[in-house]
């Protein structure tokens, strides 16, 4: 492989891309539904002669999170594929994170305050002195309160999830909403949460094996601007 000053510059750029990747990975491990990213480097032919370059490349791991026990009947987790539909100022969004919460007029909302998207549009569950206790969700997202069926969670999923673009709050947008569709058989699981699928062992021995790399780059950067430099030196001399 021809190794130059701009691809060497290139790696480097590529290695701190991936620390911040893992460092994003690990600040998020705490975050309901929160998905991972994997930066990776592969060497593609260059104009299609037989110099090659390493090229960064990046995706989202949509892998199901643990599901963790919370008894609270606000938390909601899916279990397998799916998203929960929320309404943000910038249209609907997607999510994992079932940390849900009524406001003082019994909307259904995100801890972030997005609220939550049922088949009728926002679900509101109005009672007076309603607690979140009376609140019962079956494995098919019907949302009851004493007995009676108020809404239905609207899962939506896309064929494609590298589509998805991830955005702040734990949301997702995809960019043609006809690739949308309505799950079918859905699997939601009342006072549970869906960890985070970050491990955070895998992410640190990722995070040294990066920084060992970038410091590798850096000499190897380093010694060629000494050689670059000594030979423009020689040059002049002999001139």
């Amino acid at each position: 492989m021809d190794i130059t000053l701009p691809k060497l510059r290139n790696l480097l750029n590529g290695q701190n891309i991936r620390n911040e990747s893992i460092s994003n990975n690990l600040a998020n491990l705490d975050n309901a539904g929160f998905k991972r990213d994997v930066v990776f480097f592969e060497l593609v032919d260059e104009d299609g002669d037989r110099a090659l370059e390493m090229q960064t490349r990046q995706y989202t791991d949509f892998s199901q999170g643990m599901l963790s026990k919370t008894e609270n009947p606000l938390d909601l987790a899916l279990a397998g594929r799916g998203f929960f539909t929320v309404e943000t100022e910038n249209g609907e969004m997607l999510t994992r994170d079932g940390q849900f919460k009524l406001d003082e007029d019994g909307v259904l909302r995100t801890s972030a305050g997005h609220p939550v998207i049922g088949e009728q549009g926002w679900i509101i569950l109005t009672d007076e002195g309603l607690t979140p206790a009376e609140v019962s969700v079956t494995r098919a997202g019907e949302i009851f309160v004493d007995g009676d069926l108020r809404a239905t969670l609207r899962i939506q999923d896309v064929e494609d999830l590298q589509a998805l673009n991830k955005l702040g709050d734990n949301l997702m947008q995809v960019e043609d909403a006809n690739a949308l569709f309505e799950v079918e058989e859905v699997d939601v699981q009342q006072g549970f949460l869906e960890d985070a699928n970050v491990n955070p062992i895998n992410e640190m021995m990722g995070l040294i094996e990066v920084q060992r790399q970038f410091e590798s780059t850096q000499k190897m950067i380093q010694t060629l601007d000494d050689i670059f430099r000594q030979a423009a030196s020689s040059v002049g001399r002999v001139s």
